[in-house]
């Protein structure tokens, strides 16, 4: 399945976007255009790849290699085109909407 993980943090404020919407975008769109289950965003802060940064940060999980299905797709070049095109074009968006929100 896919499943986001993000970290909440105060130092967030200064963003035009926080790791909980980023989080939450990427999903959305990966569960569109990859379709395997949906397993959530989750806050999580035992990562210190998350909570050791000054900025916005995911971590995203496109599948798991431990379920066998999940381990197919990943496997699939075409997959994993769709999966990096998703992530990627979920940041461009969140980017885009927050700076429109910006000069509104």
């Amino acid at each position: 399945g896919s499943q986001v993980f993000y970290f909440a943090k105060e130092s967030e404020a200064d963003y035009v976007v926080g790791s909980k919407t980023l989080a939450q975008n990427i999903l959305d769109r990966l569960l569109r255009h990859i379709g395997l289950a949906d397993r959530g965003i989750t806050a999580q802060g035992a990562y210190a790849v998350l909570n050791k940064t000054c900025m916005p940060a995911v971590i995203v999980e496109g599948g798991f290699f431990s379920n066998p299905e999940d381990r197919a797709a990943m496997l699939d070049p075409a997959y994993t085109d769709r999966y990096a095109r998703s992530v990627a074009q979920a940041v461009v968006d969140t980017l885009n909407r927050a700076a429109e929100n910006e000069r509104e």
